[in-house]
């Protein structure tokens, strides 16, 4: 893949961006890719799945905010796994949302990651009171 291409996420399009995820669950540096229906990690499990739970995998992360937080974004980014948590379809509302103001890259992923940790503080209120579904 030349420099292009990454800039321009592959050949999918979509924005590649280095980045922290689990600010509070362990900070673990990744190449993060928003919206992949296959990802193929290190470990060699290529699978149905987003990026995000790819990572979460591939890295060890069992904490389960982190693991629910992973539901809502397959839902998502993956077409078909819509019904994999009801969070899922506002989440990709924002992200196409965010995705038309034509705002860079980077501008873009600084103003949604607020978002993603909002969310993340939100499941982990869920699984606290055991209404997490």
């Amino acid at each position: 893949m030349d420099n292009a291409q990454q800039r321009q996420g592959g050949s999918g399009g979509l924005p590649l961006a280095h980045s922290t995820i689990c600010r509070s669950g362990g900070r673990v540096p990744v190449r993060a890719r928003r919206a992949t229906a296959r990802y193929s990690s290190p470990s060699g499990s290529d699978s149905v799945r987003c990026s995000f739970e790819a990572i979460l995998e591939d890295y060890k992360l069992t904490n389960p905010a982190l693991n629910r937080l992973g539901l809502i974004v397959r839902g998502a980014d993956v077409t078909g796994q819509e019904h994999v948590a009801p969070e899922s379809l506002g989440l990709r509302a924002i992200a196409h949302g965010f995705a038309a103001t034509r705002i860079s890259d980077e501008e873009r992923l600084e103003k949604e990651f607020p978002i993603y940790d909002a969310l993340l503080e939100y499941v982990r209120q869920q699984l606290n009171r055991g209404t997490a579904t």
